[in-house]
C-alpha cells in the first residue's frame, strides 16, 4: 500500500519538475546513443575530452553591488602584485643570463640574488630560477582564474589594472604579460643551458609551462575569437612533437619526429634541431684545468684556446672548430670529436681513450704521446699528423687519409686497418 502511494506521488509531480526530468532523461537518452559514435562523441562538448578547452560556466551567486566591487576589486590587486612581480624577476633574469659564454662553463662564476641577498653558482641558478618562474606562473593564474569567474562590476567602477581595461593594445598587452612572458624567459633559460649537462631539466620545465599556458590560452578565449584559435592548437601540437622526440632521444638515443620530418618534410627539421643547437664563441679563451664533462660543445669556435689539463671526457664536440687549440695532458676519455676541425692541435700526453673521431680533420696535428685506445677513426683526415709514442692498441682506423702522418715508437697491437690511404710505416708497425 506504501509502495504504490510513492509511485502515486511520483507520477503526480508539478508541470515544470516533470518537464525537467523529461528534458534530462532525453538529454541521457541521446548521450547514450552518442557513445557509440567515437566522432559524436568528440563533437559533443559537454563531454570529455571537448569539454577540456569548452568549460562550462559555473553558477554564479548573486551579490549585491558593492560585494562584487570589493571582491573583484581584491583578487585584481593580488593579480597586478604578482603579475608585476614576475615582470621584474624576468628582467633580472634577462640582464642575468645576458653574460659572457665564458661563464657558461666556470665553476666559480656566483650570482646574487637582489631579493634573498644571497650568491649562488651560475649552474644552480640556471634550475632554481625556472622552478621559481614556474611557480610563480602557478600562483598568479589560479587567482586570474578565479578573477574571470567573477561578475564583472561596471566599467565606471572597475580597478584601473591593465587587464581589466577594454582597449586594443591594453588586451594585448595584457595576453602577452599573462601567457608569453614567462615562456619566452624560459626559452632563453634553456638555451643558455643547452651546453650543460643538465640541459634536459630547463627543457622540461620550459614545455611544461608554455604548454600549459597555450592551453589556457585555448580555454579562455572568447567566442568571438575563438577562430584564432587554430594557431594555437599548432603550436601546441609543435610543443608535444618536440617534448616526446627529446624525450625518446634521452632514453633511447635516437630521434623519431626528427628523422621523420628530415627525410620526409624538410622545412619542419629546423623547428626540431636548429632549437638545440648553439654556436659558442669561445675563441681565444684560457679554459685550462676546467672541468668540462659531458658538456655540449658542438658547433662551438673554440680555436686559439687553452684547454691545457682540461676534463672534458664524455663531452660532445661534433663539428667544433678546434683548430691550434693547445691540449696538452687533456683528459678526452669517450669524448665525440665527430666532424670536428682539430688541424694544428697540440694535443701531447692527451688521455683520450675511447673517443671517437668520425670524420675529423686532424692535419699537422701532435699526439704524440697520447694515449688513443680504442679509438674510433672513421673517414678522419690524419695528413701529416703526428703520433710518435702514441699508445694505439686496439683502435679501428678505417676509410682514413693517414699520408705522410708519422707513427714513430707508436704501439699498435691489434690495430685494425680497414681501406685506409696507405702508410707504409704504419703497415710495417702494425704487421710487426
Amino acid at each position: 500500500m506504501q509502495s504504490n502511494k510513492i509511485k502515486y506521488i511520483r507520477i503526480n509531480l508539478i508541470n515544470t519538475d516533470r518537464i525537467y526530468k523529461e528534458k534530462i532523461k532525453l538529454d541521457f537518452s541521446n548521450k547514450t546513443k552518442s557513445d557509440k559514435s567515437f566522432f559524436k562523441r568528440l563533437k559533443d562538448r559537454e563531454r570529455a575530452p571537448r569539454c577540456l578547452w569548452f568549460p562550462i560556466i559555473p553558477f554564479k551567486i548573486n551579490k549585491n553591488e558593492n560585494d562584487r566591487k570589493l571582491q573583484h576589486e581584491e583578487i585584481s590587486k593580488t593579480v597586478n602584485r604578482t603579475l608585476f612581480g614576475m615582470l621584474s624577476f624576468c628582467i633580472f633574469c634577462i640582464f642575468t643570463l645576458s653574460i659572457n659564454d665564458l661563464k657558461l662553463l666556470t665553476t666559480n662564476a656566483l650570482i646574487k640574488l637582489p631579493f634573498a641577498n644571497i650568491e649562488i653558482d651560475f649552474k644552480t641558478f640556471l634550475i632554481s630560477a625556472p622552478l621559481l618562474l614556474a611557480g610563480i606562473v602557478f600562483y598568479l593564474h589560479v587567482y586570474y582564474g578565479q578573477l574571470r569567474l567573477l561578475d564583472k562590476p561596471e566599467e565606471d567602477s572597475l580597478h584601473p589594472v591593465i587587464f581589466n581595461l577594454s582597449s586594443k593594445n591594453a588586451q594585448f598587452l595584457s595576453i602577452f604579460l599573462l601567457y608569453w612572458q614567462a615562456p619566452l624567459v624560459l626559452i632563453f633559460f634553456f638555451w643558455k643551458s643547452i651546453p650543460q649537462p643538465f640541459s634536459t631539466i630547463p627543457f622540461y620545465i620550459m614545455s611544461f609551462i608554455t604548454f600549459i599556458l597555450v592551453f589556457l590560452q585555448i580555454r579562455r578565449c572568447g567566442a568571438e575569437t575563438r577562430r584564432h584559435n587554430r594557431y594555437l592548437w599548432v603550436i601546441l601540437t609543435l610543443i608535444s612533437f618536440i617534448f616526446i622526440d627529446k624525450t625518446i632521444v634521452k632514453i633511447q638515443g635516437k630521434p623519431i619526429f626528427c628523422s621523420f620530418f628530415c627525410r620526409h618534410v624538410k622545412f619542419l627539421y629546423p623547428v626540431f634541431e636548429w632549437p638545440f643547437q648553439r654556436n659558442l664563441q669561445l675563441s681565444n679563451m684560457n679554459l685550462s684545468n676546467t672541468i668540462l664533462k659531458k658538456f655540449n660543445l658542438s658547433y662551438a669556435n673554440l680555436n686559439n684556446s687553452d684547454l691545457s689539463n682540461a676534463d672534458i671526457s664524455g663531452a660532445f664536440l661534433e663539428n667544433a672548430s678546434l683548430r691550434n687549440v693547445k691540449m696538452s695532458s687533456v683528459r678526452a676519455v669517450g669524448t665525440n670529436f665527430s666532424s670536428a676541425d682539430l688541424s694544428y692541435s697540440i694535443i701531447e700526453k692527451g688521455d683520450m681513450e675511447g673517443s671517437i673521431f668520425n670524420q675529423t680533420v686532424l692535419r699537422y696535428a701532435n699526439l704524440n704521446e697520447a694515449n688513443l685506445r680504442r679509438c674510433l677513426f672513421n673517414q678522419a683526415d690524419l695528413v701529416n699528423a703526428t703520433l710518435i709514442g702514441a699508445d694505439m692498441r686496439e683502435i679501428k682506423i678505417s676509410h682514413t687519409n693517414i699520408l705522410n702522418a708519422n707513427f714513430s715508437n707508436a704501439i699498435l697491437n691489434g690495430t685494425s686497418l680497414i681501406n685506409q690511404i696507405p702508410n707504409q710505416d704504419l703497415i710495417k708497425s702494425s704487421n710487426d
